[in-house]
Protein backbone atom coordinates (compact mmCIF):
# COMPACT_ATOMS: atom_id res chain seq x y z
CA UNK A 1 0.00 0.00 0.00
CA UNK A 2 1.32 3.45 -0.89
CA UNK A 3 2.19 6.06 1.71
CA UNK A 4 0.69 9.49 1.29
CA UNK A 5 0.37 12.91 2.89
CA UNK A 6 -2.93 14.51 3.86
CA UNK A 7 -3.35 18.28 3.54
CA UNK A 8 -6.39 20.01 5.05
CA UNK A 9 -7.15 23.58 4.01
CA UNK A 10 -8.91 25.96 6.37
CA UNK A 11 -9.40 29.20 4.39
CA UNK A 12 -10.55 31.57 7.14
CA UNK A 13 -8.32 34.39 8.41
CA UNK A 14 -8.66 37.26 10.88
CA UNK A 15 -7.31 39.47 8.10
CA UNK A 16 -5.69 38.68 4.77
CA UNK A 17 -1.99 39.58 4.62
CA UNK A 18 -0.96 42.19 2.07
CA UNK A 19 1.30 39.76 0.15
CA UNK A 20 -0.86 36.62 0.25
CA UNK A 21 -2.47 35.05 -2.83
CA UNK A 22 -3.59 31.80 -1.19
CA UNK A 23 -7.34 31.22 -1.09
CA UNK A 24 -8.63 32.77 2.13
CA UNK A 25 -11.67 34.69 3.39
CA UNK A 26 -12.48 36.73 6.52
CA UNK A 27 -13.40 34.62 9.54
CA UNK A 28 -17.14 34.25 10.18
CA UNK A 29 -18.16 31.78 12.86
CA UNK A 30 -21.30 30.37 11.19
CA UNK A 31 -19.54 29.98 7.84
CA UNK A 32 -16.59 28.33 9.56
CA UNK A 33 -18.81 25.81 11.33
CA UNK A 34 -20.65 24.92 8.12
CA UNK A 35 -17.32 24.58 6.31
CA UNK A 36 -15.88 22.26 8.96
CA UNK A 37 -18.94 20.00 8.76
CA UNK A 38 -18.51 19.85 4.98
CA UNK A 39 -14.84 18.99 5.54
CA UNK A 40 -15.84 15.96 7.61
CA UNK A 41 -18.15 14.85 4.80
CA UNK A 42 -15.37 15.19 2.24
CA UNK A 43 -13.11 13.14 4.49
CA UNK A 44 -15.62 10.26 4.51
CA UNK A 45 -16.16 10.42 0.73
CA UNK A 46 -12.43 10.57 -0.02
CA UNK A 47 -11.68 7.53 2.14
CA UNK A 48 -13.90 5.45 -0.16
CA UNK A 49 -11.63 5.99 -3.18
CA UNK A 50 -8.18 6.91 -1.85
CA UNK A 51 -6.42 4.17 0.02
CA UNK A 52 -2.97 4.53 1.53
CA UNK A 53 -1.01 4.82 4.73
CA UNK A 54 -1.05 8.42 5.96
CA UNK A 55 2.46 9.44 7.00
CA UNK A 56 1.77 13.16 7.51
CA UNK A 57 -1.22 15.40 8.19
CA UNK A 58 -0.90 19.13 7.65
CA UNK A 59 -3.53 21.69 8.63
CA UNK A 60 -2.84 24.83 6.60
CA UNK A 61 -4.64 27.96 5.58
CA UNK A 62 -5.78 30.54 6.07
CA UNK A 63 -5.36 30.42 9.84
CA UNK A 64 -6.20 26.91 11.10
CA UNK A 65 -5.28 27.94 14.65
CA UNK A 66 -8.73 29.61 14.67
CA UNK A 67 -10.28 26.11 14.78
CA UNK A 68 -11.51 25.05 18.20
CA UNK A 69 -9.50 22.16 19.72
CA UNK A 70 -12.66 20.04 20.11
CA UNK A 71 -13.08 19.97 16.35
CA UNK A 72 -9.40 19.15 15.82
CA UNK A 73 -9.88 16.17 18.11
CA UNK A 74 -12.95 15.03 16.12
CA UNK A 75 -11.15 15.57 12.82
CA UNK A 76 -8.12 13.52 13.81
CA UNK A 77 -10.38 10.78 15.16
CA UNK A 78 -12.23 10.80 11.84
CA UNK A 79 -8.97 10.44 9.94
CA UNK A 80 -7.93 7.53 12.17
CA UNK A 81 -11.30 5.87 11.50
CA UNK A 82 -11.25 6.46 7.73
CA UNK A 83 -7.60 5.82 6.87
CA UNK A 84 -4.66 3.76 8.00
CA UNK A 85 -2.45 6.27 9.84
CA UNK A 86 1.23 5.47 10.29
CA UNK A 87 2.50 5.07 13.89
CA UNK A 88 5.00 7.94 13.48
CA UNK A 89 2.61 10.22 11.60
CA UNK A 90 3.69 13.87 11.65
CA UNK A 91 0.65 16.07 12.43
CA UNK A 92 1.24 19.79 11.87
CA UNK A 93 -0.93 22.83 12.45
CA UNK A 94 -0.05 26.26 11.10
CA UNK A 95 -0.41 28.95 13.73
CA UNK A 96 -0.52 32.72 13.66
CA UNK A 97 1.20 34.18 16.77
CA UNK A 98 -1.74 36.56 17.12
CA UNK A 99 -4.26 33.71 17.51
CA UNK A 100 -2.37 31.51 19.98
CA UNK A 101 -3.06 31.03 23.67
CA UNK A 102 -1.68 28.53 26.20
CA UNK A 103 -4.89 26.58 26.78
CA UNK A 104 -5.54 26.18 23.05
CA UNK A 105 -2.01 24.88 22.49
CA UNK A 106 -2.28 22.37 25.32
CA UNK A 107 -5.63 21.19 23.92
CA UNK A 108 -4.15 20.80 20.42
CA UNK A 109 -1.37 18.68 21.93
CA UNK A 110 -3.88 16.46 23.75
CA UNK A 111 -5.93 16.13 20.53
CA UNK A 112 -2.92 14.64 18.70
CA UNK A 113 -1.13 17.59 17.06
CA UNK A 114 2.62 16.94 17.39
CA UNK A 115 4.14 19.76 15.34
CA UNK A 116 3.49 23.52 15.13
CA UNK A 117 4.46 25.78 12.22
CA UNK A 118 4.45 29.36 13.49
CA UNK A 119 4.02 32.12 10.88
CA UNK A 120 6.52 34.64 12.26
CA UNK A 121 7.75 36.21 8.96
CA UNK A 122 9.72 38.98 10.74
CA UNK A 123 10.79 40.10 14.21
CA UNK A 124 10.52 43.79 13.31
CA UNK A 125 7.12 45.39 13.92
CA UNK A 126 7.43 47.83 11.01
CA UNK A 127 8.06 44.93 8.61
CA UNK A 128 5.10 43.01 10.04
CA UNK A 129 2.91 46.07 9.40
CA UNK A 130 4.07 46.27 5.78
CA UNK A 131 3.21 42.58 5.36
CA UNK A 132 -0.23 43.14 6.88
CA UNK A 133 0.35 40.66 9.70
CA UNK A 134 -1.95 40.81 12.73
CA UNK A 135 0.77 40.00 15.28
CA UNK A 136 3.76 41.77 16.84
CA UNK A 137 7.27 40.73 17.84
CA UNK A 138 6.17 40.40 21.48
CA UNK A 139 3.35 38.06 20.46
CA UNK A 140 5.87 35.85 18.65
CA UNK A 141 8.00 35.57 21.79
CA UNK A 142 4.91 34.83 23.88
CA UNK A 143 3.63 32.22 21.41
CA UNK A 144 6.95 30.35 21.44
CA UNK A 145 6.94 30.34 25.24
CA UNK A 146 3.44 28.85 25.22
CA UNK A 147 4.42 26.27 22.55
CA UNK A 148 7.24 25.10 24.81
CA UNK A 149 5.01 25.08 27.89
CA UNK A 150 2.46 22.94 26.02
CA UNK A 151 5.17 20.32 25.47
CA UNK A 152 5.77 20.61 21.71
CA UNK A 153 9.28 19.39 21.01
CA UNK A 154 8.85 19.84 17.27
CA UNK A 155 8.00 23.35 16.09
CA UNK A 156 9.19 25.56 13.27
CA UNK A 157 9.20 29.24 12.38
CA UNK A 158 8.44 30.70 8.94
CA UNK A 159 10.48 33.78 7.98
CA UNK A 160 10.49 36.09 4.93
CA UNK A 161 13.36 38.06 3.39
CA UNK A 162 13.21 40.63 0.60
CA UNK A 163 10.57 42.65 2.46
CA UNK A 164 10.25 46.26 1.22
CA UNK A 165 12.58 48.45 3.26
CA UNK A 166 14.41 45.46 4.75
CA UNK A 167 18.16 45.82 5.20
CA UNK A 168 20.82 43.16 5.74
CA UNK A 169 21.14 44.32 9.34
CA UNK A 170 17.43 43.82 9.99
CA UNK A 171 17.40 40.43 8.27
CA UNK A 172 20.34 39.16 10.32
CA UNK A 173 18.66 40.48 13.48
CA UNK A 174 15.52 38.50 12.63
CA UNK A 175 17.62 35.37 12.04
CA UNK A 176 19.45 35.88 15.34
CA UNK A 177 16.18 36.39 17.19
CA UNK A 178 14.73 33.28 15.58
CA UNK A 179 17.80 31.17 16.39
CA UNK A 180 17.66 32.36 20.02
CA UNK A 181 14.18 30.77 20.25
CA UNK A 182 15.75 27.40 19.33
CA UNK A 183 13.07 26.09 16.93
CA UNK A 184 13.64 22.65 15.40
CA UNK A 185 12.84 23.97 11.93
CA UNK A 186 13.15 27.21 9.95
CA UNK A 187 11.54 27.98 6.59
CA UNK A 188 13.03 31.14 5.07
CA UNK A 189 11.33 32.31 1.89
CA UNK A 190 12.02 35.14 -0.52
CA UNK A 191 9.02 37.46 -0.75
CA UNK A 192 7.39 36.73 -4.11
CA UNK A 193 3.95 38.05 -4.98
CA UNK A 194 1.29 38.01 -7.65
CA UNK A 195 0.52 41.36 -9.28
CA UNK A 196 -2.99 41.27 -7.80
CA UNK A 197 -2.03 41.50 -4.10
CA UNK A 198 -2.20 44.85 -2.23
CA UNK A 199 1.52 45.00 -1.37
CA UNK A 200 2.50 44.67 -5.03
CA UNK A 201 0.14 47.54 -5.87
CA UNK A 202 1.73 49.65 -3.11
CA UNK A 203 5.18 48.97 -4.57
CA UNK A 204 3.96 49.98 -8.02
CA UNK A 205 2.71 53.26 -6.53
CA UNK A 206 6.14 53.91 -5.03
CA UNK A 207 5.05 53.70 -1.39
CA UNK A 208 7.91 51.32 -0.62
CA UNK A 209 10.97 49.95 -2.40
CA UNK A 210 11.93 46.32 -2.19
CA UNK A 211 15.58 45.15 -2.18
CA UNK A 212 17.04 44.56 -5.64
CA UNK A 213 17.98 41.07 -6.85
CA UNK A 214 21.62 41.43 -5.81
CA UNK A 215 20.58 42.47 -2.29
CA UNK A 216 18.14 39.54 -2.11
CA UNK A 217 20.91 37.14 -3.15
CA UNK A 218 23.22 38.60 -0.50
CA UNK A 219 20.49 38.07 2.12
CA UNK A 220 20.04 34.47 1.00
CA UNK A 221 23.73 33.56 1.21
CA UNK A 222 24.17 35.44 4.49
CA UNK A 223 21.30 33.29 5.79
CA UNK A 224 23.02 30.07 4.65
CA UNK A 225 26.20 31.06 6.47
CA UNK A 226 24.40 32.19 9.62
CA UNK A 227 22.24 29.08 9.97
CA UNK A 228 25.18 26.78 9.26
CA UNK A 229 27.10 28.33 12.16
CA UNK A 230 24.03 27.77 14.34
CA UNK A 231 23.97 24.04 13.48
CA UNK A 232 20.90 24.00 11.26
CA UNK A 233 21.00 21.48 8.42
CA UNK A 234 20.15 22.96 5.02
CA UNK A 235 18.01 20.23 3.44
CA UNK A 236 15.94 22.15 0.86
CA UNK A 237 16.50 25.46 -0.95
CA UNK A 238 14.57 27.43 1.69
CA UNK A 239 14.33 24.98 4.60
CA UNK A 240 16.58 24.20 7.56
CA UNK A 241 16.28 21.90 10.54
CA UNK A 242 17.95 20.43 13.58
CA UNK A 243 19.14 16.87 12.85
CA UNK A 244 16.15 14.55 12.53
CA UNK A 245 13.54 17.32 12.30
CA UNK A 246 13.01 17.83 8.56
CA UNK A 247 9.35 18.33 7.60
CA UNK A 248 7.97 14.91 6.58
CA UNK A 249 4.96 16.46 4.84
CA UNK A 250 6.97 18.76 2.60
CA UNK A 251 9.59 16.09 1.85
CA UNK A 252 6.78 14.00 0.40
CA UNK A 253 6.03 16.82 -2.07
CA UNK A 254 9.67 17.17 -3.11
CA UNK A 255 10.15 13.41 -3.43
CA UNK A 256 7.20 13.20 -5.85
CA UNK A 257 4.90 11.34 -3.48
CA UNK A 258 1.13 11.15 -3.65
CA UNK A 259 -0.90 13.47 -1.46
CA UNK A 260 -4.56 14.12 -0.72
CA UNK A 261 -5.94 17.63 -0.30
CA UNK A 262 -9.21 18.29 1.53
CA UNK A 263 -11.07 21.60 1.67
CA UNK A 264 -11.87 24.43 -0.73
CA UNK A 265 -8.75 25.33 -2.71
CA UNK A 266 -6.80 22.23 -1.62
CA UNK A 267 -4.63 20.45 -4.22
CA UNK A 268 -4.17 16.69 -4.55
CA UNK A 269 -1.72 14.57 -6.54
CA UNK A 270 -2.85 11.01 -7.19
CA UNK A 271 -1.81 8.50 -9.88
CA UNK A 272 -0.14 11.22 -11.93
CA UNK A 273 -3.08 13.62 -11.83
CA UNK A 274 -2.87 16.95 -10.01
CA UNK A 275 -6.25 18.49 -9.26
CA UNK A 276 -7.64 21.31 -7.15
CA UNK A 277 -10.87 21.64 -5.22
CA UNK A 278 -12.56 24.78 -6.53
CA UNK A 279 -11.56 27.66 -4.21
CA UNK A 280 -15.10 28.79 -3.42
CA UNK A 281 -16.53 28.12 0.03
CA UNK A 282 -20.25 28.35 -0.73
CA UNK A 283 -20.03 25.87 -3.63
CA UNK A 284 -17.92 23.56 -1.49
CA UNK A 285 -20.42 23.58 1.38
CA UNK A 286 -23.41 23.22 -0.96
CA UNK A 287 -22.04 20.20 -2.82
CA UNK A 288 -21.05 18.33 0.31
CA UNK A 289 -24.26 19.14 2.19
CA UNK A 290 -26.18 17.15 -0.45
CA UNK A 291 -23.75 14.23 -0.40
CA UNK A 292 -21.82 15.08 -3.56
CA UNK A 293 -18.08 15.50 -3.81
CA UNK A 294 -16.53 18.97 -3.86
CA UNK A 295 -16.35 20.79 -7.21
CA UNK A 296 -12.83 20.44 -8.61
CA UNK A 297 -10.70 20.98 -11.68
CA UNK A 298 -7.84 18.91 -13.08
CA UNK A 299 -4.70 21.05 -13.19
CA UNK A 300 -2.52 18.57 -15.08
CA UNK A 301 -2.26 14.88 -15.94
CA UNK A 302 1.35 13.72 -15.89
CA UNK A 303 2.96 10.67 -17.40
CA UNK A 304 6.23 9.84 -19.13
CA UNK A 305 8.25 12.95 -19.94
CA UNK A 306 5.95 15.35 -18.07
CA UNK A 307 6.13 13.23 -14.90
CA UNK A 308 9.92 13.13 -15.21
CA UNK A 309 10.16 16.93 -15.57
CA UNK A 310 7.96 17.36 -12.49
CA UNK A 311 10.14 14.92 -10.51
CA UNK A 312 13.33 16.70 -11.58
CA UNK A 313 12.07 20.16 -10.63
CA UNK A 314 10.70 19.04 -7.28
CA UNK A 315 13.63 16.76 -6.44
CA UNK A 316 16.33 19.29 -7.21
CA UNK A 317 14.87 21.54 -4.52
CA UNK A 318 16.41 19.16 -1.97
CA UNK A 319 20.08 19.82 -1.24
CA UNK A 320 20.86 16.11 -1.47
CA UNK A 321 19.57 16.25 -5.03
CA UNK A 322 18.25 13.36 -7.12
CA UNK A 323 19.60 9.86 -7.56
CA UNK A 324 19.35 9.64 -11.35
CA UNK A 325 19.65 5.84 -11.38
CA UNK A 326 16.77 5.38 -8.92
CA UNK A 327 14.59 7.95 -10.68
CA UNK A 328 15.19 6.30 -14.08
CA UNK A 329 14.20 2.93 -12.64
CA UNK A 330 11.09 4.37 -11.00
CA UNK A 331 9.88 6.12 -14.15
CA UNK A 332 11.01 3.47 -16.62
CA UNK A 333 13.02 5.87 -18.78
CA UNK A 334 16.60 7.15 -19.13
CA UNK A 335 16.59 10.43 -17.20
CA UNK A 336 20.16 11.37 -18.17
CA UNK A 337 19.37 10.96 -21.84
CA UNK A 338 16.04 12.79 -21.61
CA UNK A 339 17.51 15.80 -19.80
CA UNK A 340 21.00 15.64 -21.33
CA UNK A 341 20.91 19.15 -22.80
CA UNK A 342 19.47 20.93 -19.74
CA UNK A 343 21.81 19.05 -17.38
CA UNK A 344 24.82 19.90 -19.57
CA UNK A 345 23.89 23.60 -19.55
CA UNK A 346 23.48 23.56 -15.76
CA UNK A 347 26.85 21.88 -15.32
CA UNK A 348 28.57 24.36 -17.65
CA UNK A 349 27.02 27.35 -15.86
CA UNK A 350 28.08 26.01 -12.47
CA UNK A 351 24.47 25.67 -11.28
CA UNK A 352 24.44 21.84 -11.16
CA UNK A 353 26.94 19.21 -10.07
CA UNK A 354 26.99 15.47 -10.77
CA UNK A 355 28.60 13.11 -8.28
CA UNK A 356 28.13 9.49 -9.31
CA UNK A 357 24.36 8.97 -9.68
CA UNK A 358 23.54 12.10 -7.66
CA UNK A 359 22.56 15.29 -9.45
CA UNK A 360 22.18 18.37 -7.27
CA UNK A 361 22.19 22.14 -7.36
CA UNK A 362 25.44 23.85 -6.44
CA UNK A 363 25.40 26.50 -3.76
CA UNK A 364 25.44 29.11 -6.53
CA UNK A 365 22.52 27.27 -8.10
CA UNK A 366 20.27 27.53 -5.04
CA UNK A 367 19.35 31.18 -5.57
CA UNK A 368 19.29 30.74 -9.37
CA UNK A 369 17.30 27.50 -9.27
CA UNK A 370 14.47 28.83 -11.43
CA UNK A 371 16.93 29.15 -14.31
CA UNK A 372 17.68 25.42 -13.98
CA UNK A 373 14.01 24.47 -13.65
CA UNK A 374 13.05 26.39 -16.79
CA UNK A 375 15.72 24.46 -18.70
CA UNK A 376 14.18 21.19 -17.46
CA UNK A 377 10.83 22.17 -18.98
CA UNK A 378 12.39 22.37 -22.45
CA UNK A 379 11.82 18.61 -22.84
CA UNK A 380 8.05 19.13 -22.95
Amino acid sequence: MITTGLYIHYPFCVRKCSYCDFYSVPFHRESSEAYLQALMQELSLTAETRRGVIKSIYLGGGTPSLIEPAFIESLLAGIQHSFEVGPECEITIEMNPGTSDPDRLKSYKRAGINRVSLGVQSLHNEELQILGRVHSRDQVLQAVEWINQAGFENYGLDLIYGIPGQTMTKWLATLQGAADLKPRHLSCYLLQMENTVPLEAALAEGRWKRPDEEEEADMYYAMLSFLHTHNYQHYEISNFCSPGFSCVHNLNYWEGGSYIGLGAGAVSFWEGQRYENTPEISAYIENLSRGAGPPYQVLESLDGTALAADAMIMGLRMTRGINITHLSRRLGLDVMELFHQSISIGLEEGLLELNGPWLRLTQRGYFLSNRVFIQMLDVL
